[in-house]
């Protein structure tokens, strides 16, 4: 007996070994699978898709549009809600898309941050494609075409063109195509603003000499303001600097949802009804 009790405690010692090797690898197994699942639940959300998923289960595309606008995006004052050209367009894509719309009225500098907190899942407003803004969101064809022109005061026959801006004060509204273009010229003094309202304030009361603004909401906004339309000037460059190709704007990897909207302008552009929507907003 005592000579194999030696016998029986290697054996325990061995069998206990095994035991242990056994759930290391297991455990390396495991460590490894969950590794794989992490990563493919990355891959997923790269590619994009949930966010359509997720309007198509709830029936209802939450867009963003400015107030402030016209005919782009405004509030109608009437019905007391958002109404313009982008308006129309995306209730024509939601109908096409068997999807209720939701029109939120969002100022412009909220825009891009409410759709990177998932709070909009579409910007129907003036919004123009560009480099920067393609980092972080995808966009449909362009519905609409402009380019930029200068406001200054009928009476300042100093200003008539971009290249007499030096050595005045310009105003650009936030985050627009102006304010990023305009980084190119630091020979331009320029303050910002939130929207073409309040430049157009600053300019009659002298603090800016002159503002950059979207022709089409420009023209729009003095047929409101008689009193400003007699007051000042717009110079359109004949070859502007800054062409904005109006979109509907997306969120960044939704390819079928993009798809989808796409094909609808597309439709909208062939049957005319782009068109008839650019007259009745007067951008024809």
């Amino acid at each position: 007996m005592r000579r194999g009790y030696p016998v029986m405690k290697n054996m325990k010692l061995l069998i206990t070994l095994i035991i242990a090797v056994a759930m290391l690898f297991v455990s390396a197994c495991s460590s490894s699978n969950a590794g794989n699942e992490g990563e493919s639940k990355s891959e997923s959300s790269a590619s994009g898709g949930n966010v359509y998923s997720k309007i198509q289960d709830k029936g209802v595309i939450e867009v963003g549009s400015t107030p402030s606008g016209p005919p782009f995006t405004f509030l109608n004052t009437k019905t007391n809600e958002i109404d313009g050209f982008m308006v129309d367009i995306v209730k024509s894509v939601g109908e096409e898309l068997d999807l209720d719309v939701n029109i939120n009225s969002v100022q412009w500098a909220s825009l891009i941050p409410s759709m990177d907190a998932e709070k909009l899942d579409m910007v129907a407003a003036a919004m123009a494609i560009t480099e920067e803004r393609k980092k972080v969101l995808d966009f449909s064809e362009p519905v609409y075409t402009y380019g930029e022109s200068i406001i200054t005061l009928k009476d300042n026959d100093d200003i008539n063109s971009f290249e007499d801006l030096e050595g005045f004060k310009v105003g650009v509204q936030e985050a627009s195509i102006y304010y990023t273009g305009v980084q190119e010229h630091p020979e331009l003094e320029t303050q910002t603003y939130k929207t073409h309202q309040d430049m157009a304030k600053e300019l009659q009361n002298g603090r800016i000499d002159a503002f950059f603004a979207d022709y089409p909401v420009f023209k729009e906004m003095v047929k409101e303001l008689p009193d400003l339309k007699d007051k000042v000037k717009i110079i359109k460059p004949e070859d502007p600097r800054w062409v904005a190709e109006i979109a509907l704007a997306l969120p960044k990897g939704e390819k079928e949802f993009q798809e989808d909207v796409n094909k609808k302008v597309a439709e909208m552009k062939e049957s005319g009804e782009l068109e008839e929507l650019i007259k009745k907003w007067g951008l024809d």
